[in-house]
């Protein structure tokens, strides 16, 4: 799976005191919220933000492959398949966020597709028929945490904290 780890590191001396608080917390549970959050940057960055979590724009493929856009959507949300598909994954000490899809990989790193039988690649673009023999995607990073993503983080753990120290 192409994703994001999130791993929360304690910091023993700092952790004593305040141990009594969270000796009953549940750290998968927080972690699980750090996934679902994760989860809904990540989304928000395909299918509104529609830039890298650097803040860097995605690059257009010259020839437009790889780059459908449909209407108002953006270059990686033309189907919607690769935002419905990124879920987390937690578990007793860290959480994971990515996508499954089998295309994931090359939208976040980019990548050169050949055809495996056949000397074309086939398929459809803006209604026409497309054979290449080859097709280069430039990587689009959505996967990974901006600035504004860390921020957003330690304010649910600050908020957390707090909710268990009033």
């Amino acid at each position: 799976m192409s994703g994001v780890e999130f791993v929360l590191e304690e910091d023993l001396g700092k952790a004593t005191l305040v141990a009594d608080q969270i000796s009953s917390v549940n750290l998968a549970d927080v972690l699980d919220v750090h996934g679902a959050l994760g989860v809904s940057q990540t989304q928000r960055r395909i299918t509104q933000d529609q830039k890298a979590p650097d803040g860097s724009a995605w690059k257009e493929h010259s020839k437009g492959y790889g780059a459908t856009r449909s209407g108002s959507q953006g270059l990686l949300h033309s189907e919607g398949d690769l935002v419905t598909s990124i879920d987390h994954v937690g578990g007793s000490d860290e959480v994971s966020w990515g996508s499954p899809v089998v295309y994931a990989a090359i939208h976040q790193f980019g990548g050169t597709i050949k055809p495996k039988n056949g000397k074309k690649l086939f398929f459809m673009m803006g209604g026409a028929a497309v054979a290449a023999s080859q097709v280069t995607i430039p990587a689009r990073p959505y996967l990974g945490l901006s600035g504004e993503d860390v921020r957003e983080h330690e304010d649910t753990m600050v908020h957390f904290m707090e909710g268990l120290l009033t």
